[in-house]
């Protein structure tokens, strides 16, 4: 069995003692390979590469061939790890290349959210693109990404779903993250403490900040960017 764990120069392929199966296939060299299998990685997901390998059905088999085969296979970026091994059956050899494939990310949905803006902002921050490879920890850091973009967005009790659909023919996983968003965050009581020379009606208006409206993370530094021009701006007067 030939291994091949990464891009690596010829001679850096690691050789197997003489009595494993990778000693037994460079032993039949010269014998017909009859055909060629590819297992892990689909050959219609391969195409049309399968058909330009150097290592070909109907022809003898060339350990050189197979390495170069093992190569260009994994160039491809579709393995996490390849490797050849053969069957023989009289003079005549079947090779199998097998692997474990590598993921990509394939459909990203977010359910569950009526508004279209706040759907995309959701999506986006996830952080996932489809056809970009796919890990375990990427999809661990995108739930806590959606949960944080809600309550930017004024919801602060969301509850988030997400479940993956792994497609092993095409090597995807699509995920999906279904969102209860709940009720969004309103302005209620606001309360002063020192003397702000403003009654809590007059300190609402300067600061935009109206009973019951929607809450998002400028809310407050909005009302403090306002609050301070009026606090400015009456210092202005003041020293005229």
């Amino acid at each position: 069995m030939l291994a091949d764990g990464g891009p690596a120069e010829p001679d850096a392929i690691p050789v197997a003692p003489p009595d494993s199966r990778q000693g037994l296939l460079l032993d039949w060299a010269g014998l017909l390979v009859v055909r060629i299998e590819f297992d892990g990685v689909s050959e219609a997901l391969l195409e049309p590469l399968p058909s330009h390998l150097a290592q070909q059905a109907g022809v003898a088999l060339d350990p050189g061939k197979i390495r170069d085969s093992l190569r260009s296979l994994y160039a491809t970026g579709l393995y996490q790890t390849i490797e050849v091994a053969g069957v023989r059956a009289g003079d005549n050899v079947s090779i199998i290349f097998s692997g474990v494939p590598r993921l990509f990310v394939g459909r990203v949905k977010v359910d569950g959210v009526k508004d279209d803006r706040l759907a995309a902002v959701l999506q986006s921050a996830t952080q996932l693109q489809a056809g970009t490879a796919y890990s375990e920890n990427k999809a661990a850091v995108a739930e806590p990404e959606v949960s944080k973009a809600l309550e930017n967005n004024g919801f602060y009790r969301g509850q988030i779903a997400t479940t993956t659909v792994i497609d092993r023919a095409n090597s995807l996983v699509d995920l999906n993250f279904e969102i209860t968003a709940g009720n969004p965050a309103r302005i209620g009581d606001v309360e002063l403490t020192g003397d702000s020379g403003l009654t809590e009606a007059q300190f609402r208006k300067q600061g935009k900040l109206k009973r019951n409206s929607k809450v998002n993370r400028n809310t407050v530094s909005r009302a403090l960017a306002n609050l301070r021009k009026h606090y400015n701006k009456r210092e202005g007067w003041r020293q005229r």
